[in-house]
């Protein structure tokens, strides 16, 4: 409820934060609570409990719809 809060007010395009421990699963549940947020959940799959990032796009003032993402280095 921060984020959305901060990003709204704040007029924050693109946060990142750390150490989310979010799944896919969350961000999508968030995304559905929250639906200003587009949330892309990063996470390293050989250590799935640490080293989590995610980033929180305000849909209000980022177009979401072309977004791609790719790894460089997972994690």
């Amino acid at each position: 409820m921060h984020i959305n809060q901060i990003i709204r007010e704040r007029k924050i395009g693109i946060i990142a934060l750390q150490e989310t421990h979010l799944t896919q699963d969350d961000a999508k549940a968030l995304e559905t609570l929250f639906p200003r947020m587009h949330i892309i959940s990063l996470l390293d799959p050989q250590y799935t409990n640490t080293k989590e990032v995610a980033l929180v796009i305000n849909k209000d003032l980022v177009n979401t719809k072309d977004i791609v993402t790719k790894d460089i280095i997972p994690g």
